[in-house]
């Protein structure tokens, strides 16, 4: 690269870093997301913790805070590669959550917030037992984590 468009290159970079861009939802560092409690409906425990997880690394919990978070998460699994002999070689994995932001004072007044995240991945399943359940745990994990993104997002841009 040439000394005048190094030079206009780096100018340029100079110039842009101070034009005061921030992303959209970007948390702002004196006003995080706080829920009393996070309440999770689901029947898989491992589904639960790893959303929970997920969002307490961006939500913090406090008694003094006004609301509440409930989800309602469902986990699909579908067949997709369908052998001749009946056995399944890959699976989609489809996790739907249903969200609720309620005042933690009044659990039967109206949500403040309500909203639906879904995320979609797909695992291989092997003659390995071992190895498709494990497949399975790591997909789950996945799963959590981007609905906990995707939750997060709606919840900042309603808060700006």
């Amino acid at each position: 690269m040439s000394l005048p468009r190094r030079s206009f290159v780096l100018g340029l970079a100079a110039l842009s870093s101070g034009c005061g861009f921030s992303p959209i939802a970007r948390q702002q560092a004196g006003s995080p997301i706080a829920f009393r409690s996070i309440d999770i409906t689901t029947n898989n425990e491992r589904l639960a913790y790893h959303l929970r997880r997920a969002l307490a690394k961006a939500i913090r919990l406090s008694d003094q805070a006004p609301n509440t978070l409930l989800l309602r998460p469902v986990l699909v699994k579908e067949g997709l590669a369908i052998q001749q002999d009946d056995t399944i070689s890959r699976f989609n994995l489809q996790l739907v959550t249903g969200f609720d932001v309620v005042v933690a004072a009044e659990p039967s007044a109206p949500s403040k917030q309500t909203g639906t995240v879904t995320s979609i991945t797909a695992l291989n399943a092997t003659s390995s037992q071992f190895t498709t359940s494990t497949a399975e745990r790591d997909a789950v994990r996945r799963l959590a984590d981007d609905n906990a993104r995707r939750i997060l997002r709606q919840l900042q841009l309603n808060t700006l």
